[in-house]
């Protein structure tokens, strides 16, 4: 590049850093902003649209193992117990209006625990799915036993209470009985979002050195001059810093590089922290035994 192109570059390059907010200017961004001045942003294109797609399917495949749609109806039992509880307050005259949630809703909660029981007949359940019906189980149990010793109970809410704490007794049991006697299913299932999130990232660093490497290809056919992108790069993240953005490096590799290797991932988040706990309960569990 001549010395009249490069000044006309870090001009626009400048121009486009100052126009991007703080917390937007990234390896990736910088990346963005270097090939678009450049132009070669068309050499890039179809191989960053190929990566957006690439992930997608990666993560789409990877929260298929999720265990969601049963721990939600745990919840959703937590929530109506929680309700159910409130009826408490009525027996003993403070929400005379409240009186009914008792024995109308613990039916509810049983019928969800159950629900959730006969899904495990097949497969054992996650921590989660079990966990949440455990804790609606006392929820009822709890709200239950005041509400069978308060005066004025009616028949049919006698039984209404007694027979909803019996299926969700059984319901309860049944599922950690389910997860107890196989274990390794239990363990599957427990970790499966976990681990195939961590087969994603593996196959998407594979797909992310392929990208890479036929980015290279591509830029140097084109008869690019690679220092001199190189060197716009490092300008670039120069203007980001003055902005207060510093520290930010490229990933080894063409320009254009760091957002491959930022769109080729999936980021560390909440999943990963409860998984490495779980996967350590069970292996500490495995050298108990």
């Amino acid at each position: 590049m001549s010395n009249d192109n490069v000044a006309g570059l870090r001009v626009e390059i400048a121009k486009a850093v100052d126009q991007s907010s703080e917390i937007d200017l990234t390896s990736s961004r910088i990346d963005e902003i270097v090939l678009s001045a450049t132009g070669h942003d068309r050499l890039a294109s179809d191989l960053f649209d190929a990566a957006e797609e690439t992930r997608f399917q990666a993560a789409h495949k990877a929260h298929q193992k999720d265990e969601g749609a049963w721990g939600g109806i745990g919840v959703l039992a937590i929530i109506v117990a929680a309700t159910a509880a409130g009826g408490i307050f009525g027996r003993y005259g403070q929400a005379p209006g409240l009186t009914w949630m008792p024995p109308v809703l613990s039916p509810v909660v049983a019928t969800l625990i159950a629900f959730v029981a006969l899904a495990s007949v097949r497969k054992p359940m996650g921590r989660t799915a079990a966990g949440t019906c455990v804790i609606a189980l006392v929820l009822i149990v709890a709200a239950g036993v005041v509400t069978l010793l308060a005066p004025g109970l009616k028949p049919w809410e006698q039984v209404s209470i007694i027979a909803s704490l019996a299926v969700g007794l059984v319901g309860v049991a049944w599922i950690h009985l389910v997860r107890a006697r196989n274990p390794e299913a239990a363990r599957e299932r427990d970790l499966g979002l976990f681990l195939a999130r961590r087969e994603a990232r593996a196959a998407l660093a594979e797909e992310r050195e392929r990208a890479i490497q036929a980015l290279d290809e591509r830029l140097r056919e084109a008869g690019t001059d690679v220092a001199s992108l190189e060197s716009l790069w490092t300008y670039a993240a120069a203007c980001a810093a003055k902005r207060g953005t510093k520290g930010l490096e490229r990933v080894e590799g063409p320009v254009g590089a760091s957002k491959l290797t930022a769109i080729l991932d999936i980021p560390r988040d909440h999943h990963d922290i409860s998984g490495e706990r779980v996967e350590a309960a069970w292996e500490a569990k495995v050298h108990k035994s």
